[in-house]
């Protein structure tokens, strides 16, 4: 029997489970304090990932809303999505990042953006499964090692 994974807001009870699985994945570094301010921000869309009561995954991403002459634009920016390695394969990223599209429906976000590293090959697969599409490069962007990152969007709302 497959067992349910449950999408929930991040609360600050689970930042030791995020941390490790930030450490474990070779994300770029956060501190537990960045995270907790996240937990804070109206404008974080910051969530885990749980089967049964192990935190398996989580993603962090924001909702930016500037106004130009007299439109308001609104974008998703992600910065981090990571899943445990012995809970992949079962689609929980893919439950991630489509809650985050979700609600860039729901609030009419014009477009979703992420760096990944450029020879992160099976991201980039993964993105461009979800219609993600590279459209520019990041020199030097990621740190240990020192890579550039792909620039990757996914179009939501037209304007």
């Amino acid at each position: 029997m497959k067992a349910l994974v449950e999408i929930s807001k991040a609360q600050a009870s689970e930042l030791t489970f995020i941390k490790d699985i930030e450490v474990k994945s070779d994300l770029g570094f956060w501190t537990p304090e960045d995270y907790l301010l996240e937990i804070g921000r109206a404008d974080s869309l910051f969530y885990v990932a749980k089967i049964g009561q192990k935190t398996a995954g989580f993603i962090l991403a924001r909702l930016i809303i500037y106004k130009f002459i007299d439109t308001i634009y609104k974008e998703i920016e992600i910065y981090n999505i990571a899943v445990l390695r012995k809970f992949r394969r079962r689609s929980i990223a893919s439950k991630l990042l489509n809650g985050i599209i979700e609600i860039g429906f729901e609030e009419n976000v014009r477009k979703i953006f992420l760096e990944v590293r450029k020879s992160n090959e099976a991201a980039q697969e993964f993105y461009k499964k979800q219609d993600f599409e590279v459209f520019g490069v990041r020199k030097n962007f990621y740190t240990n090692p020192c890579e550039d990152a792909f620039l990757m969007c996914r179009l939501i709302v037209s304007i």
